[in-house]
């Protein structure tokens, strides 16, 4: 744990977040890409 925040603190690691959605019948899922982003 003291590794890891090491890492990040010197910006050496990264954490990424994957979110799956189930989409509906007709390809979409309703969820935006981003919170910030409207097509």
């Amino acid at each position: 744990m003291a590794g890891s925040r090491l890492a990040f603190e010197r910006n050496e690691i990264q954490l990424h977040q994957v979110l799956a959605t189930r989409n509906a019948a007709a390809g979409v899922s309703g969820y935006p890409l981003r919170p910030d982003w409207t097509p």
